[in-house]
C-alpha cells in the first residue's frame, strides 16, 4: 500500500497471511516478558507516552512486537523498520499491520530494500587463497597485507554491519537484489553503513584479522537464496 502523502510504500511486509500464526507467537513472547506486561497494566490507562512519536530500527522479532505494542498501549505513535532482513520474523511483522484499531500510518514495517546487482562478481581484493570453499568452510579466504582495501563485488545495498570479536569478526553483508548476497569478514575497519547503496568496486573496509582468525585475510562468501555458493564459480 502507498502512503499518498509521500508516494512511498506505507509498509512492506513479506507475507501478510502469516498474521494469525504471528499473533500466537507474540502471545507466547508476552508470557516471557513480564516487565513489559506489568508496564501496560500499571500505565495503560494514564497513557504517559501520549503524543510521543517514536521511530525504531531493530530486529523484527516476536519480542520486538511485544515492545512495540507496549509503547502503543502507553500512548505512543510508532514507525518501525527491521534492521536486518535475515533476522526478521515475517509472521511478527505481518501481525502489526493487521491490527485494525491503529490509526492509518501509525505503524509500518519497512524491510530494507535491496539494490540492483548485475549478477557478475568482481574480486573484492587481491591476495593468496589460503582456504577454499568446502562443506566445512562456507567461503574463500584471501590472505594478504592487513589494511588493504576491500571493495564491493557487485552493486547492492548494505543490509548488515557487525562488529564482533568472534566468528566473522568485523563484517559486512551486501544484498544485491537478485537473490544473491555477499559477506566480507574479518575486516579491520568498516567504511559503510546499513542501508547504504554501494556500487561495484566501492571500498567497504580494510582487510584485517578480527574475530576467529589466524592472520590478515578476507573471508568472502556468496549466497544465493541463503544457500552458500562457491565464490570461485562466480568471481571474474
Amino acid at each position: 500500500r502507498m502512503d499518498t502523502r509521500t508516494q512511498f510504500p506505507a509498509y512492506k511486509v513479506a507475507n501478510l497471511s502469516e498474521a494469525d500464526f504471528g499473533r500466537k507467537e507474540i502471545r507466547i513472547a508476552e508470557s516471557e516478558m513480564p516487565g513489559l506486561m506489568a508496564l501496560r497494566k500499571e500505565y495503560g490507562k494514564s497513557q504517559p507516552l501520549k503524543g510521543a512519536r517514536i521511530a525504531g530500527c531493530l530486529h523484527m522479532t516476536n519480542q520486538t512486537a511485544v515492545l512495540i505494542e507496549t509503547l502503543i498501549e502507553l500512548g505512543a505513535k510508532i514507525r518501525w523498520s527491521s534492521c536486518n532482513i535475515f533476522s526478521t520474523q515475517d509472521h511478527a511483522a505481518a501481525v502489526r499491520e493487521l491490527v485494525k484499531r491503529l490509526p492509518d500510518y501509525q505503524f509500518t514495517i519497512i524491510a530494507p530494500p535491496a539494490g540492483g546487482g548485475s549478477g557478475q562478481f568482481a574480486w573484492p581484493i587481491g591476495g593468496a587463497i589460503t582456504q577454499y570453499f568446502a562443506w566445512y568452510h562456507t567461503g574463500v579466504d584471501i590472505a594478504g597485507p592487513g589494511g588493504s582495501a576491500v571493495t564491493v563485488a557487485d552493486g547492492g545495498r548494505v543490509v548488515s554491519v557487525l562488529y564482533q570479536n568472534y566468528g566473522y569478526g568485523y563484517h559486512v553483508i551486501v544484498d544485491h537484489g537478485n537473490s544473491y548476497t555477499t559477506l566480507y569478514g574479518h575486516l579491520s575497519r568498516i567504511d559503510v553503513a546499513v542501508g547504504e547503496n554501494v556500487s561495484r568496486g566501492q571500498q567497504l573496509g580494510l582487510r584485517g584479522s578480527t574475530g576467529r582468525s589466524t592472520g590478515p585475510h578476507l573471508h568472502f562468501e556468496i549466497r544465493k537464496n541463503g544457500a552458500f555458493q562457491n565464490p570461485l564459480s562466480y568471481l571474474r
